[in-house]
């Protein structure tokens, strides 16, 4: 994958947070490859862990609860020993939520301290305001307490949500030489993408300062050219009673109200004439668009900056992580498509999604239905997934399939192992027994009647003889021992039987087998047969043989 212009992503809430680490997965898969490596391969990167993306692209995530950006860093990495390698590219904005444990404790401080600010959107105190509480736990798809906590952390100035951005913009500023090595050239710009859904509380109550916060860090530490993208998650991706339904239907529309006059703005603003002191906090019309905060600091987002926004809207049969994948496949397009000379048109456009929200010449005329312009684009993106498991089962069954019916087809082919045995004999040194002749061996003739068949099956008796490996007889315990007291009780029961022991001379004579059903065959052996049953010995196949002949010759 190529990218052609430094990338910031900021996720707002847990939607942005989900859809940001959906999408720094898979910039690792594109970027790093399976085994996190194909990066750091490139020129002067060995020092560069495993997984870690190049500085040209970052991340600052933003949330009401602290636990799911707790957790974030181990869900973009395979692994958490790759941990490290996440915290190099992405920051997590801590201290959003201020001291103040519940919402009406934090509502009476900023009526307070801060009425001039605030006296236009927070509602006036009453025993119905929402007891949200703890806070660190999330506003409650309330975006009224969503923006009054990020309020009463901006009592003290805007620096909580300006150091995170201003850390990982200083970052992108400096990474002319990672952006080479992903296929860009010379820095013009940044594109900024911004993620939130218009559902719930945290995301929808703090999109619209953070964009103005966002603008102005950027614009202000970098010294280039800034083009932000919100990617906004509409309400019908949340089911009804988790997270959907009227009341974030609610939201929305005031959510969208807001952004639609934002790049109205940004595609159609006039000049400011009137002169104002830094103190000067009021609205010089009813479509004034500029933040103010309690520290008396006011934020006016340069026209051209947000010319488009990109709403998604859950088709049937997809689910929501269906959807975060989708719109990270949107920015991969976006920041990964080349531009082309005959594509610029003349136009510094400094990326391809630079250039495409800005073909449409007509983002400042009126919108069709009379309200407002055409600024905002709709989006429907499809991100095709493999289904890992359904393919596993079909091949699964398929081989299974195949299998049984081998086995249980009758094969015409004779199968033989004669050349597997003769490599193995050849290989143990013992192959003169390939070409050994057999024994001379009469079959007897048949016998009819009682005494015929009694008196062959007395000879058959007679000829007969009861072979014992004697190797282990000199071992003095266990199945040495073992083995000596079951010989001798069986020459003693079994006294019409003839007895044949085979072993070398130190162990027949340990085990004094003085009986006169019992015959003594020496077999010279290479290793003592005590020694090679050790835990570290063997009995090698010479040895082995050698039994086996004096057998056949007795």
């Amino acid at each position: 994958m190529k990218l052609y212009q430094p990338v910031l992503f900021v996720g707002l809430g847990g939607t942005g947070c989900d859809i940001g680490a959906e999408l720094e997965r898979r910039l690792r898969e594109e970027i790093c490859g399976p085994d996190g490596n194909d990066f750091r391969k490139k020129d002067n990167k060995d020092r560069m862990l495993a997984y870690q993306l190049p500085s040209c692209v970052q991340f600052v995530y933003a949330d009401m609860n602290q636990a799911e950006l707790d957790r974030l860093p181990r869900r973009v990495v395979p692994g958490a020993e790759h941990v490290p390698a996440s915290a190099l590219t992405a920051q997590y904005v801590n201290g959003l939520v201020p001291e103040i444990v519940s919402y009406p404790e934090l509502a009476a401080r900023l009526r307070l301290e801060a009425e001039e600010v605030v006296e236009s959107w927070l509602p006036p105190a009453s025993r119905q305001e929402p007891k949200v509480n703890p806070l660190h736990r999330g506003a409650g798809q309330f975006p009224t307490i969503g923006r009054a906590s990020l309020m009463g952390t901006f009592i003290e100035g805007i620096a909580p949500a300006v150091r995170d951005i201003r850390r990982a913009v200083g970052k992108l500023v400096n990474a002319g030489e990672d952006l080479r090595g992903v296929g860009g050239t010379l820095i013009q710009g940044i594109d900024v993408f911004v993620a939130f859904s218009v559902a719930g509380g945290t995301g929808t109550g703090i999109f619209y300062d953070y964009l103005h916060v966002i603008a102005e860090t950027v614009a202000r530490h970098s010294g280039m050219r800034v083009k932000i993208y919100p990617l906004v998650l509409m309400p019908s991706a949340f089911a009804e009673g988790l997270g959907g339904g009227r009341p974030a239907q609610l939201n929305a529309g005031r959510a969208l109200l807001d952004l639609f006059r934002l790049v109205d703005q940004q595609n159609g603003a006039d000049a400011e004439l009137m002169l104002r002191s830094a103190t000067d906090h009021r609205a010089l019309s009813e479509d004034d668009v500029a933040v103010t905060y309690p520290d008396n600091s006011r934020l006016v987002m340069t026209p051209g900056t947000m010319q488009t926004g990109f709403l998604f809207s859950q088709p049937a049969g997809a689910s929501r992580e269906d959807m975060h994948r989708s719109i990270a496949s949107l920015v991969l397009s976006l920041v990964g498509t080349e531009m082309s000379d005959d594509e610029q048109n003349g136009e510094h456009n400094q990326s391809f999604a630079d250039s495409f929200v800005n073909e449409a010449a007509d983002r400042q005329l009126a919108a069709e239905t009379g309200i407002g312009g055409k600024g905002v684009s709709t989006a429907l993106v499809a991100s095709l997934t493999v289904p890992v498991d359904e393919l596993a089962g079909i091949v699964g069954s398929r081989l299974l399939r195949e299998a049984i019916e081998g086995i249980s087809s009758a094969d015409g082919r004779v199968e033989s192992t004669r050349p597997d045995i003769e490599e193995f004999l050849i290989k143990s040194g013992v192959h003169p027994v390939l070409t050994r002749h057999g024994l001379e061996y009469a079959e007897p003739q048949p016998a009819s009647g009682a005494k015929e068949v009694t008196a062959a099956l007395n000879r058959r008796r007679d000829s007969m003889r009861i072979g014992v490996d004697g190797a282990c007889l000199a071992n003095g315990r266990g199945y040495g021992r073992f083995t000596r007291e079951l010989l001798r009780a069986l020459l003693a029961a079994a006294s019409d039987h003839r007895f044949v022991v085979y072993g070398d001379r130190d162990s027949l004579a340990a085990a004094d087998l003085a009986a006169p059903n019992v015959d003594i065959v020496h077999v010279r052996q290479t290793v003592s047969p005590a020694s090679a049953a050790g835990a570290d010995g063997y009995r090698s196949p010479i040895d082995m043989l050698r039994l086996l002949r004096s057998d056949r010759a007795k």
